[in-house]
């Protein structure tokens, strides 16, 4: 009985250490494992546009590089059009001054309360330091005198000394540029070719994984793959769904909400916004409300008073309550395996992890995870 608890507490202990290496090692490749799983997750997404077409005799070469490049292009028009009408929006502010005049003025008084308790603050601060915090007027000194002053400078009080750095040169300034750009370039460009190659051998790598990890468990390791592929593919689905259904809805009402409160003035661009925002809730949580911003914010600046503000504002509550609290637990969960806690505690960890790209990628990366704890008896607890 004791030799059982030794091995027991045993097995539980190199568990344990195993998983902190995988962590580590998860951390510390980031750079090369991010872009592979980027890749991994949209090829798993575009492999049923790519076999649609091979079903439609079109080779899977050229269906692979046509699906990848109307991605690419459908990318960057949306950047393209949301880039300029933020620039349209921009030049047209002139137009539109008074209006923002008075509705910061507004929020500024109604912000009074803040402005009063900073005050107040700040008189208390003055009252406890004994003064207004300016030197005493000497005696014999007129107002107007030029203070002098009272230290020499000394070990103990040196006098102040501000170091101001050389303007950098051509080749920092095109280094600066480099880290910054072309950077998230060559990522991009490594995913484009990971995911085109993903597409075109699809059925060869699968049998190359599953021979590489499955040594002598081949049909336990193929069922696995299978399963993990199977439930990405589901998730990524019904993802798609609910976030084209999202896009069209908000496009819907920002059209209805323009009709009829915008003073005559429609809703600039309906169809771009609905599509960026079906895009960006592609990203947990966060997504949804970086892309609603945008509309937020042109109902704000571009339409008089604050019903189609107001209005915007409760089109996107709404809607991400009705869909985060009644359609995706129940939807996500029943083709992931997951509940909504496991969902929720999966992208702060992978956020940890791997920043903003990990909160991308938490959930299929988690469903990976269940179905090793369904296959590996010393992973069950992940199931």
């Amino acid at each position: 009985m004791a030799r059982s608890d030794e091995l027991s507490k045993s097995s539980r202990f190199l568990v344990l250490a195993s998983v902190c290496l995988i962590v580590a090692a998860l951390y510390f490749s980031r750079e090369v494992l991010i872009p592979l799983a980027l890749a991994v997750l949209l090829s798993f997404l575009l492999s049923p546009v790519v076999g649609w077409l091979e079903r439609i005799r079109v080779p899977r070469g050229p269906a692979a590089i046509t699906v990848v490049s109307v991605v690419v292009a459908l990318l960057l028009s949306i950047g393209y059009v949301v880039e300029k009408q933020a620039i349209s929006v921009i030049n047209d502010l002139p137009n539109y001054r008074g209006e923002l005049t008075t509705k910061l003025r507004s929020l500024r008084g109604h912000g009074w309360i803040f402005g009063k308790a900073q005050q107040e603050l700040k008189d208390i601060s003055t009252s406890a330091g004994g003064g207004d915090g300016h030197p005493a007027a000497q005696p014999g000194n007129s107002g107007n005198a030029t203070p002098q002053a009272t230290t020499q400078p000394s070990a103990e009080n040196p006098l102040p000394v501000r170091v101001i750095p050389a303007p950098p040169g051509p080749l920092e300034l095109l280094n600066q540029y480099a880290s910054t750009f072309l950077s998230p370039l060559a990522t991009a460009g490594l995913v484009l070719i990971f995911i085109i190659f993903m597409l075109l051998t699809r059925e060869d790598l699968r049998d190359r994984m599953i021979r590489l990890v499955g040594s002598g468990q081949i049909n336990l390791t193929t069922q696995a793959f299978d399963e993990a592929g199977t439930r990405i593919t589901r998730y990524l689905g019904a993802l798609s769904i609910v976030n084209i259904a999202y896009g069209c809805l908000t496009a819907l009402g920002l059209w209805l909400i323009g009709r009829m409160l915008g003073s005559g003035h429609g809703f600039p661009n309906v169809l771009v916004w609905g599509l960026l925002v079906g895009l960006l809730r592609f990203v947990p949580y966060v997504g949804i409300w970086i892309g609603a911003a945008f509309p937020i914010l042109l109902s704000f600046a571009l339409f008089p008073g604050n019903g189609v503000f107001l209005a915007t504002v409760g089109l996107f509550v709404a809607l991400e309550l009705a869909v985060s609290q009644f359609i995706e637990p129940f939807w996500y969960g029943a083709s992931t395996g997951m509940s909504a806690l496991a969902v929720l505690v999966a992208a702060v960890f992978w956020t940890w992890l791997w920043g903003p790209i990990g909160l991308l990628l938490s959930t299929p990366l988690t469903v990976i995870l269940v179905v090793m704890g369904k296959y590996i008896p010393q992973l069950k607890f992940l199931d």
